[in-house]
């Protein structure tokens, strides 16, 4: 997916390697304590824009309660339109994190701003200590 596979270029860029799979790339990953979670469990992308808002705004109780449960040091926003619910369940989840970002999803002419951006948080999170 174009997620994915801007995601591996931006930890490539910023951690200076090349991975040798993507099962390399997602054990990396993982073993940085990162993870990838949804505002909204089912796919929404189909559904008009007023649904959609719906079934955001009716997913950030459920993201909360994700978030508490793994107390994350940080969050990243993939998808600006979501920001604002994903803001509400960190704050339901009660973390007091000061680690946000909104980066664009990589798709639609986003894809090289997406890795910038993200590689920028990335080595501010290594900076902060929050990854190694």
């Amino acid at each position: 997916s174009n997620l994915y596979r801007y995601t591996q270029a931006a930890f490539a860029v910023t951690y200076n390697t090349a991975f040798q799979s993507g099962i390399d790339f997602l054990r990396f990953f993982q073993n940085l304590g990162c993870f990838l979670d949804d505002l909204c469990l089912t796919p929404v992308n189909y559904l008009g824009k007023a649904e959609r808002r719906r079934w955001r705004y009716e997913s950030v109780e459920s993201l909360s309660v994700r978030l508490r449960s793994v107390a994350p040091a940080a969050v990243v926003v993939v998808m600006q339109a979501i920001t604002p619910y994903v803001r509400q369940a960190v704050e339901r989840a009660g973390l007091g994190l000061s680690h946000i970002y909104s980066l664009p999803f990589p798709a639609l002419g986003n894809q090289r701003r997406y890795i910038s951006e993200l590689a920028a948080v990335l080595r501010g999170l290594r900076e902060a200590k929050i990854l190694p």
